[in-house]
């Protein structure tokens, strides 16, 4: 496989800054060098030099983007020659956008599938936000540390791989069968939104603030261990959350429109934790062990709660509407409110003091039945 010599070309590009009224336009040579090497598959490789350093990036197009956190350095964009001369590199106001040319922008019509195969590489000390649109995808192998937010914005079939993220506001939104991987979120809050078949999987995560967490239509979130004061998880429209052990100090979780919530572990809710729990519209809610000082139950609509291990003081519960809840566990004092074809199932469920509350239509199944 014989190497053609790489030609050295310059152009300008443009740093555009505004000061009140007036806009300084400030143009500096760049230098791109350009190797090809022939072979079967017509591979190219470029380097594009003088980017400068970035703080966020956006990816549009099925470009594979791979990063590593140091110095800002060279741009190097491998592939298949006819795709990877019209990958355009742009450093705006420290955003740098990825992308084709706007006459050569991937479509079925413009490339074939098979040759979208680019990968760019590519470094800087701080980043703080990723942008991936239109199957793109990010991997590093390093951790990403900023004392800033991070965010995360993916779109149509785009990934996201990271071994580590630390920062101080951790935000993703994800949609159209987008799909995220990372071992660890260390950050004051941790804020996710998915849709549209999206999936976030995780390790780790752990907060000082909050975490707020929120799945819809089809979308799957799943983590291994979260940590956090506060902690909200909303599942919508047939999607999923699957966790293992959750600790916090005030937990609000709900399941609604056929969606599914799953705590496979310990739901620990510590220093005089308080617990709410809620299903409605055919939702799925399961906690396998409970720990709090107070927990609400709501069950609504068809809906069907399982609650096991509990260990409380207080735990009160409404299920109406042909919704039906199994509790398991203790506490000092149980209300039990059943309506409208509600069904309560506490046979392995102790308290010292009971009250029920139900209609001629409802069941409520207790330990002395």
């Amino acid at each position: 496989m014989a190497a053609v010599p790489y030609f050295v070309f310059a152009r300008k590009t443009r740093s555009v800054t505004h000061r009140g009224n007036t806009t300084v336009i400030i143009e500096n040579d760049c230098v791109e060098e350009e190797e090809t090497e022939k072979s079967d598959d017509r591979s190219t490789r470029r380097t594009v030099k003088k980017v400068g350093s970035f703080h966020s990036v956006v990816c549009e197009g099925p470009i594979e983007l791979i990063f590593k956190p140091g110095k800002a350095g060279d741009i190097k964009i491998t592939g298949s020659q006819n795709v990877v001369k019209n990958v355009k590199v742009i450093n705006r106001n420290g955003v740098l956008t990825l992308s084709y040319s706007r006459k050569d922008r991937y479509s079925r019509r413009n490339i074939n599938r098979d040759d979208c195969d680019v990968k760019i590489y590519c470094s800087t000390p701080d980043l703080q936000g990723v942008t991936l649109k239109m199957s793109a995808s990010f991997t590093t192998s390093k951790p990403l540390i900023t004392r800033n937010d991070f965010s995360l914005d993916l779109s149509t079939a785009s990934e996201f791989r990271a071994p580590v993220v630390k920062c101080d506001q951790f935000r993703a939104t994800s949609m159209s069968a987008s799909e995220l991987k990372i071992d660890r979120v260390e950050a004051n809050d941790f804020i996710i939104d998915l849709y549209s078949a999206s999936e976030f999987k995780i390790t780790t995560v752990l907060c000082d603030k909050n975490c707020d967490i929120r799945t819809n239509s089809a979308s799957e979130f799943s983590a291994q261990t979260l940590s956090a004061p506060l902690c909200r998880l909303t599942c919508s429209s047939a999607s999923e959350t699957k966790i293992g052990t959750v600790t916090t100090s005030t937990a609000q979780i709900s399941s609604q429109s056929s969606a599914t919530v799953d705590i496979t572990g310990m739901l620990n809710c510590s220093d005089n934790g308080f617990a709410t729990v809620t299903a409605s519209s055919t939702g799925t809610l399961t906690v396998n062990d409970l720990n709090a000082d107070v927990v609400e139950l709501t069950s609504t609509s068809s809906a069907t709660s399982t609650l096991r291990s509990i260990q409380c003081k207080t735990f009160r519960s409404v299920v109406s509407t042909y919704a039906s809840a199994t509790l398991e566990g203790k506490a000092s004092r149980a209300l039990f409110t059943a309506s409208t074809g509600g069904e309560i199932y506490a046979t392995k469920f102790h308290a010292k003091k009971v009250t029920v509350e139900k209609n001629s239509s409802c069941k409520v199944k207790l330990d002395s039945d």
